[in-house]
């Protein structure tokens, strides 16, 4: 099986023009068997209407997980409902939030991956999460969601096998980048999950969050990200419209 990956188109930074020619660029594939988004598509419902603009432009599987902007100008726990109702009506996109999906024996895991550790007064002040995602202070600012998603995908890996995770915050400060390394809130974009990926050792992990690309392995998983960043902002040079993770 061979999925193209992609992450952190963030929509809302495009003009409309653009919007549409991107995604249709990046959903028009003839190799790949599905395609995996690992969130940060576009900011609240606007994400569920690209997803539906995607569900009905393409003929194979796409799977979805939601990043953190998708939350912004609302609450974590009415988005979710939202997403769950369109996940009723979708015939190809498969939104993924502490959710799987088999294909092609496949188990594909995805959730956002939220942070698991406390969060400090120099996180709170420096990220927009904070003050934009309306319910997040309410769940232990966040940190209460992360334990939820380490506990989902643990779940999964003990009981199945053949698995692909998806997540938008990576599962390892491995994926940071050498000039993150120092950085005070590198909490807010990795978590430290490697021991249950060398403890479970699914095929894959793939996520986004970081803008930044990586590939690498733990243990006998490889870990991928291929983000595309902020249009006309803040591009990840190294993004690759054809970037393909062969799975089986």
């Amino acid at each position: 099986m061979i999925a193209k990956v992609f992450s952190d188109i963030h929509l809302e930074f495009h003009d409309r023009h653009n919007q549409m020619h991107f995604v249709d660029q990046l959903i028009n594939d003839k190799i790949a068997d599905v395609i995996v988004i690992a969130g940060d598509l576009a900011v609240g419902k606007e994400a569920i209407e690209w997803l539906k603009y995607i569900d009905k432009n393409v003929n194979i599987p796409v799977v979805y997980t939601s990043g953190n902007h998708e939350y912004y100008g609302t609450q974590k726990v009415s988005l979710d409902e939202t997403f769950h109702q369109a996940n009723k009506e979708f015939k190809n996109v498969k939104v993924l939030i502490q959710d799987t999906f088999e294909f092609m024996g496949v188990t594909f895991a995805g959730s956002t991956g939220w942070w698991d550790s406390p969060m400090s007064k120099a996180h709170l002040y420096s990220l927009n999460d904070f003050n934009r995602i309306y319910d997040i202070m309410v769940n232990g600012n966040g940190t209460m969601w992360g334990v939820s998603d380490k506990r989902f995908f643990q779940k999964v890996l003990e009981k199945s096998s053949n698995v692909v995770c998806i997540s938008h915050n990576a599962p390892s400060w491995n994926s940071i980048d050498a000039k993150y390394k120092g950085s005070d809130i590198n909490e807010c974009f990795a978590n430290h999950w490697d021991k249950m990926i060398q403890d479970n050792y699914p095929i894959a992990w793939v996520h986004g969050h970081m803008h930044d690309s990586c590939e690498y392995r733990i243990g006998k998983t490889q870990i991928v990200c291929n983000p595309y960043g902020y249009y006309g902002y803040e591009v990840n040079s190294r993004f690759n419209k054809e970037f393909y993770l062969q799975v089986l």
